[in-house]
């Protein structure tokens, strides 16, 4: 061995599926190989127990020798993250939607691993949600959107309002997205708008809270993230 080599031990745990209650944090996959190389960390997640809005969280550290960064990611949907690395730790815990430690009685059952290489993904997968009226209920569980296109059937001035939630909001609530429902409309946010405990539309007769337009006729597609 040269005077400036130096000896690593190989240390790895590609993955795990794991149970988080309230507060705790647990490590759900760790590696530490030789050499740098291309590595790709998953993630997916159930929330389990009474509070809607519970997102499990992600603390990736990744690096090389001695030298390591680290991030958090939300896991809404499904996480991709590609990184180049010879050391990569991911933990896991559970906030609520300010970012504070989840109470007792909630829990996830969480599964992340790191994958060798890329997986070459480089067009987003969605699958396409399709409804028409005055609202309707996208998803009663965590999603990315994508996008959202269609068309105003009707006569009147709309707009067409996303919320976050498995439940029609109330009058005065404030959309996560909104665009003006003409007779063709299409948004699409510069990256994917994450919505953790559902997503639901409906047609607001006023552009920045939402007022209820029982008569609305608007035909929507959604293209959620896979």
């Amino acid at each position: 061995m040269g005077a400036h080599e130096a000896l690593r031990n190989q240390d790895v745990n590609f993955g795990d599926r794991t149970r988080l209650s309230g507060p705790s944090t647990k490590t759900l996959a760790w590696m530490n190989v030789p050499d740098a190389a291309p590595f790709t960390v998953y993630a997916d997640a159930r929330v389990i127990g009474p509070a809607e809005l519970i997102v499990p969280l992600v603390t990736i550290e990744w690096g090389a020798g001695t030298a390591t960064v680290s991030s958090e990611y939300r896991i809404v949907g499904r996480l991709r993250v590609p990184l180049a690395a010879s050391s990569i730790r991911v933990d896991a815990r559970l906030v609520d939607d300010r970012g504070e430690p989840a109470p007792a009685g909630v829990a996830a059952e969480v599964s992340a691993f790191i994958a060798c290489g890329t997986d070459g993904e480089t067009i987003p997968n969605a699958r396409a949600v399709v409804q028409s009226g005055a609202s309707g209920v996208l998803s009663v569980r965590s999603e990315k959107v994508l996008a959202l296109h269609g068309y105003n059937a009707g006569s009147d001035p709309l707009w067409l309002m996303l919320f976050e939630g498995s439940a029609l909001p109330v009058p005065g609530a404030v959309p996560r997205m909104a665009t003006p429902a003409l007779r063709l409309f299409r948004v699409r946010p510069a990256s994917p708008r994450e919505f953790v405990g559902g997503a639901v539309w409906a047609a607001s007769s006023t552009p920045l809270v939402f007022t209820p337009a029982p008569g609305a006729a608007l035909h929507v597609e959604a293209e959620i993230l896979l």
